[in-house]
């Protein structure tokens, strides 16, 4: 009996200069990858044997397997985690400047600039390896989330905690004062927090009954806390500085299942694949057409699918959006400069309606993993039964550069 095809994974890239999706180098041709995380500068994974690696910019070069425009794209190199042999990782996030992941044990640690106390190890100290964050080794946390200064955390008894940069109330501890080490969040007693999201300025916290509260800046009503009822706003609301439900609908009637915040402007995804759009539309990022096309900018708006699929993933950059759909298939839409949308558009009309990504030299039987999209910059996980790839090269690890393996070498 023929045995089961195994599966491949590859990573593009795309934004920041980049116009088209880019596949980037693994440290090996079978390494798995099972998400991503890409903040302004960083670009991390988890593996599938739970290892963590980033991508280093080494040089302006051409990569083996680079497609699009060629010219002054950077080489990234994967480097692994140092310093903590035998951790496995579930989990990676990105902040403006730092990195925080989660082990499998559930035990938080975090590395880079400890500006706002977003390390949260009780200090403003930037630190160089991962470390583990002390006053959550009593938790169990299950998700971690981080926005460009302050992180949040829910822990497997449904305790939130929060951390960092406090402007305009983004942790939820009624007041807005920045705090260094992680604070647990007041919550009513009968809710019962899954997941945390964080935004720039203002974060959301997913409860077990597919509702969802926010707090911090509502700019643009990008958290969903006017009161919105029957197509009328009744109120709208600036910000919060503790978490609250969302009040327009249709986004406060629940059934949502995933959530992402962007700089600006926010979408969520309900349990049927709907995906809805709100906040800021300055530049089509929520995909409903340019800012003139929505006579009511404070609404959510709900994005049609091409072909009326579903929306399985959605993640909000600066200001643009990549969201997959059920059929595998990754669309964006928003702002079309620095190559962020993956696409050759320069029409500002086009650009603020989804359109599909063309991926070239794809997998076979293509399957969406993880994507992530953060101020210009995005990240896409795909995996399939099989590489096409070009016989010249493979991509290996030696001494953390890549070589050719096909060429012949003789001794000096």
């Amino acid at each position: 009996m023929p045995g089961k095809t195994p599966k491949h994974y590859c990573v593009y890239g795309w934004g920041n200069g980049i116009p088209s999706p880019t596949k980037l180098p693994l440290p090996n041709s079978d390494t798995q990858v099972m998400q991503v995380t890409v903040g302004r500068t960083q670009k991390s994974c988890v593996t599938g044997n739970r290892r963590l690696f980033t991508w280093e910019t080494c040089s302006s070069t051409t990569l083996p397997g680079s497609f699009g425009d060629s010219q002054n794209i950077p080489s990234f190199v994967p480097r692994f985690m140092e310093g903590q042999p035998g951790v496995n990782i579930k989990q990676v996030v990105c902040g403006e400047l730092h990195t925080a992941c989660l082990t499998d044990r559930g035990i938080l640690m975090t590395f880079g600039s400890g500006s706002n106390g977003c390390l949260g190890h009780d200090n403003f100290h930037d630190v160089q390896k991962a470390t583990i964050v002390e006053k959550l080794l009593g938790s169990e946390l299950i998700e971690i989330s981080s926005g460009s200064y302050h992180m949040l955390a829910v822990t497997s008894d449904g305790d939130v905690f929060a951390w960092g940069k406090g402007d305009n109330g983004r942790l939820g501890l009624n007041n807005e004062e920045t705090v260094a080490v992680p604070t647990l969040v007041p919550l009513p007693e009968q809710l019962e927090p899954r997941s945390v999201v964080c935004g720039l300025d203002c974060s959301m916290v997913l409860i077990n009954s597919n509702k969802a509260l926010a707090a911090g800046s509502n700019l643009h009503n990008r958290l969903g806390l006017d009161v919105i009822h029957g197509g009328k706003i009744l109120k709208e609301t600036t910000e919060s500085s503790s978490f609250v439900p969302l009040r327009s609908e249709p986004l406060c009637l629940g059934n949502i299942d995933k959530i992402s915040l962007g700089l600006q402007h926010s979408a969520i995804i309900n349990k049927d694949g709907e995906l809805f759009m709100f906040g800021l539309n300055n530049c089509g990022q929520l995909g409903v057409g340019m800012k003139e096309a929505t006579p009511l900018p404070r609404m959510p708006h709900k994005v049609e699918a091409v072909g009326g699929t579903k929306f399985t993933m959605v993640s909000c950059g600066g200001s643009f959006t990549v969201a997959a759909t059920a059929e595998n298939k990754v669309y964006s839409w928003g702002k079309p400069s620095r190559g962020q949308l993956g696409r050759a558009t320069t029409d500002p009309v086009s650009a603020s309606t989804p359109h599909e990504i063309q991926l070239h030299d794809p997998l076979t039987d293509l399957q969406v993993v993880s994507l992530s999209a953060s101020h210009s910059n995005a990240l896409l996980v795909v995996s399939g039964a099989e590489v096409v790839v070009d016989s010249k090269f493979r991509n290996s690890w030696d001494t953390n550069t890549w070589r050719e393996e096909n060429r012949k070498t003789s001794p000096r």
